[in-house]
């Protein structure tokens, strides 16, 4: 199925065809560290640097492809895509299975361990993609959840949430993985033919959506009345590429702390879709406080934004609440003054009216 060889690659594991597909080739007669199956694949190499490094499970992350496969082991049985753990078992597979393709989802235990597979059959176990047959699918891992979709039909499956306890995976870095790996390493003929596994790919690409959390500069501030309630406003925003969940609590995020004046934060919790934003209210209570004075606290925002694109972020923004000095006007100099000046207009106004009657009286008297 080679035709040409790619610049950086001299062997008949992985080359293009002609119509410029990716072309995966394992013999049966091998074997890998960790598997005693063969595999030619892609692992992904979050940081080009280091193999322990992988994404976590916040954002969305997806994995897609269109593919045929061109030969089969014996027993007919081939992985093409995985969603590999660097600390635990492999999460998920999409396994091509004589002339099927199934999903294997790694089930948790009840004390959060890794358990076994869970099988689901795309076509309802029909044998709809004999050898030859070109497909889609994709792997998406979505804020704890796994999708797995071929040629439409998705099975989703979440592998975080436990009644009991946190699934192992909840802290694990994850990286993903796709080629040819034939699950048979017996070569049923030694005069025969090779055995192998071999998967074009036509079309592939990954890629990773993570939220990312805006908040104002500064922190937040307002004016509340000597002795009254008010509320002021902040701006949570989301201007990454996957929902953003956050929660916000009093004090910083070393520590918690209970503000009297603080009498509620809405909402607390929720989720800002991609690119936009959410108004946080704090209610203010100044109530025993006096003018002039002014309040200062501290609140957490705890999301599944990354920090360093690995870990879930905490970040704390400043809340300063002013009690403004209030002017009592009432005994002002001003109003004083202002009431002298109408007390004068009004004697110049009469005595300019008693000029007048008297200059007309001696007119007449004339």
């Amino acid at each position: 199925m080679c035709t040409s060889e790619l610049a950086t690659l001299d062997n008949e594991f992985f080359c293009l065809s002609d119509d410029g597909a990716m072309v995966f080739y394992a013999p049966v007669n091998g074997g890998t560290d960790g598997s005693t199956y063969s595999r030619s694949e892609l692992r992904e190499m979050v940081d080009t640097n280091s193999s322990n490094v992988g994404w976590v499970i916040t954002g969305t992350h997806t994995m897609s492809a269109t593919t045929t496969v061109t030969q089969e082991p014996s027993n007919g049985k081939n992985v093409i895509a995985q969603v590999d753990s660097l600390s635990d078992d492999i999460l998920g597979k999409i396994q091509w299975d004589n002339d099927k393709i199934r999903a294997q989802l790694r089930q948790i235990n009840p004390d959060g361990s890794p358990g076994s597979y869970e099988n689901y059959w795309f076509d309802s176990q029909n044998a709809s993609f004999p050898v030859g047959t070109q497909f889609s699918w994709e792997m998406t891992v979505k804020d704890g959840v796994l999708y797995v979709t071929v040629n439409g039909d998705t099975v989703e499956h979440d592998f975080t949430l436990l009644a009991s306890s946190p699934s192992d995976y909840v802290d694990d870095e994850f990286y993903f993985s796709a080629g040819s790996q034939p699950q048979d390493n017996t070569q049923d003929d030694p005069e025969g033919e090779i055995e192998a596994g071999e998967v074009l790919f036509h079309t592939f690409g990954v890629i990773h959506a993570m939220p990312e959390i805006e908040l104002p500069v500064g922190g937040a501030s307002g004016y509340v009345g000597e002795g009254q309630t008010g509320a002021m406003t902040f701006d949570v925003t989301n201007s990454g590429g996957s929902g953003l969940a956050y929660s916000i609590t009093e004090g910083s995020c070393a520590g918690a702390e209970d503000y009297a004046w603080l009498t509620s934060i809405a909402p607390a919790t929720g989720v800002v879709e991609a690119g936009g934003t959410e108004s946080i209210t704090l209610d203010i209570d100044a109530t025993g406080e006096t003018n002039g004075s002014t309040l200062n606290g501290t609140v957490c925002i705890n999301s599944n934004a990354p920090d360093g694109g690995r870990a879930v972020n905490e970040v704390a923004i400043v809340v300063n609440v002013t009690v403004p000095t209030v002017v009592n006007m009432s005994n002002s100099g001003t109003v004083t003054t202002m009431t002298w000046s109408i007390a004068t207009a009004m004697l110049i106004v009469l005595l300019a009216v008693s000029t007048v009657v008297v200059m007309r009286r001696r007119q007449n008297e004339m």
